[in-house]
């Protein structure tokens, strides 16, 4: 019988022996999760801010090409419509010959494609923005990855 309370003695000492290292550990483990929510709910504020920046530049840019565009057409105005029928035995054209409507077209393409290139650059620098922040580099943040305009937002 006395073995038996000996055994009982044992394990219940070793049970309380383990019971401040266990409280211990978890209270680290749970310090450790609470630093890593944290760090993850910084990265995500700074990511955030990166991304209304970029956002704030890239509507900029899209409204300058819209005024380009704009200032374009208005100045294809003086230039004659193409006729109904061509001569055939027209020399070639230099930009200054174009019609109006091929103008005008020429005009809109070249507009879309800066706003593709805007799109391009935006999400390049986001996703670049991203990867710096996630690797502890130093941001340089914003629209293509550079900030053109250094005045926080509003």
């Amino acid at each position: 019988m006395q073995k038996y309370f000996l055994i009982a003695a044992l394990i219940l000492g070793l049970l309380i022996g383990a019971i401040p290292t266990w409280l211990y550990y978890s209270g680290k483990l749970a310090k450790q999760e609470a630093d890593a929510i944290v760090a993850t709910q910084d990265l995500e504020k700074k990511l955030n801010v990166n991304k209304a920046q970029a956002d704030f530049e890239k509507q900029f840019a899209v409204a300058a090409a819209s005024t380009q565009l704009q200032s374009v057409i208005d100045s294809l105005r003086n230039r004659p419509m193409r006729p109904a029928t061509v001569a055939s035995a027209q020399p070639a054209c230099t930009g200054a010959g174009l019609y109006r409507d091929d103008s005008e077209f020429l005009a809109r393409l070249a507009e879309r494609a800066e706003q593709v290139k805007i799109e391009r650059d935006y999400y390049y620098g986001q996703y670049e923005a991203a990867r710096r922040l996630l690797a502890g580099e130093k941001q340089d943040g914003g629209f293509g990855g550079q900030v053109s305009n250094p005045k926080p937002l509003p």
